[in-house]
């Protein structure tokens, strides 16, 4: 017993005259990074321009004042405004057997370029099924919890290819939030919160030319039933049609993201970039020209089987304490007061 007690003084005086050594750590150099598309649809086409950020600091540090282009191969150009920080926005298309390219100057004078290339024709998206699921487990406390849900499906039929086909789905979701008199002089209105930071895998299809026509049926996401259905939410899911380089990007970005912990593992320094510049810097990211197919859905509160209260509470029965974006739902992350142009 003697013997243990020294064992213990001894562990802790040794314990104690250990010091923590602080290492340097060296900040990598900020590098740009582009993210853009161009599709053959007349919409909205976006194209953002950010630094590359410390790992573990979840932030959009933008690139602001760049001169930013889409060129047409024979010279014509397409010029993107900047809305927001590192956002830069145009109303165009990508015409049928036309070549685009990104052709931008950077803040520093510097010019980035991304090859030419053609929109490829998509597949159609022919319905959403919206599955509404039940759990039923136990918490550590013991006590029986319920949750509900919804799991969301794209559908797609259509001939096969003529041609090789390199698709991806992306989703964008939108809530309403309709504020409540919180004085005499508050006139209430209502904002679409865009969500953004949406738990979505890369769902990557790469179909074959072949006989007879092509159904499938592919997981977009999953969302608890909250009270952002309890107005009305819309799901707006896009397949886009990539050229093969650009969609061998997306397969690389796909395998980061499933990484086993093998010696097999791609190192994030082996993501390829597409993107061109002056000099010996380096730019991360893509430029892709894509054919566009889409589908809306909308749910409501009559497609489930209980009522889900609206955020700020149903008439004359707010929640309390009261969500501050119930009197400013500007203050809602993502909030805006511009109706989706596919929303009735």
């Amino acid at each position: 017993m003697k013997f243990s007690y020294l064992i213990l003084i001894l562990v802790f005086l040794f314990s104690g005259c250990i010091e923590q050594i602080e290492f340097p750590v060296e900040k990598g150099k900020r590098l740009i990074v582009v993210d853009g598309t161009l599709s053959d649809l007349e919409e909205v086409q976006v194209i953002k321009l950010s630094f590359t950020v410390d790992l573990g600091i979840q932030i959009f540090e933008p690139v602001s004042g760049a001169s930013v282009r889409v060129e047409e191969e024979g010279g014509t150009f397409i010029q993107f405004n900047e809305t927001e920080g590192g956002i830069y926005t145009a109303i165009a298309q990508a015409l049928p057997g036309k070549k685009y390219r990104l052709n931008a100057i950077l803040p520093d004078g510097k010019r980035i370029t991304s090859r030419f290339q053609s929109a490829k024709p998509s597949f159609p998206v022919n319905n959403v099924e919206i599955v509404d699921t039940i759990a039923n487990f136990i918490n550590e406390s013991g006590k029986r919890i319920t949750l509900r849900s919804i799991e969301c499906y794209a559908q797609s039929q259509g001939p096969a290819p003529d041609e090789n086909l390199f698709l991806r789905y992306d989703l964008e979701t939108v809530w309403q939030l309709t504020e409540i008199p919180c004085s005499p002089f508050h006139i209430p209105k209502s904002c679409y919160i865009y969500d953004t930071d949406i738990a979505f895998d890369l769902n990557l299809i790469e179909l074959v030319p072949g006989t007879g026509d092509l159904d499938f049926e592919t997981f977009i996401f999953r969302k608890d039933i909250d009270e952002s259905f309890g107005e009305v939410l819309s799901m707006k899911v896009d397949l886009l049609s990539y050229n093969e380089e650009e969609y061998r990007y997306w397969e690389t970005l796909q395998d980061l993201f499933e990484q086993s912990g093998s010696i097999t593992d791609i190192l994030p320094a082996r993501l390829p970039s597409l993107i061109e510049t002056e000099g010996n810097d380096e730019v991360l990211g893509y430029f892709a020209v894509v054919g566009k197919t889409s589908y809306v859905q909308f749910i409501r509160n009559a497609n489930f089987a209980t009522h889900v209260n609206p955020y700020c509470g149903a008439a004359g029965l707010p929640p309390r304490p009261l969500p501050g974006p119930c009197c400013n739902c500007l203050s809602e992350p993502g909030g805006s007061v511009v109706k989706p142009d596919y929303w009735p």
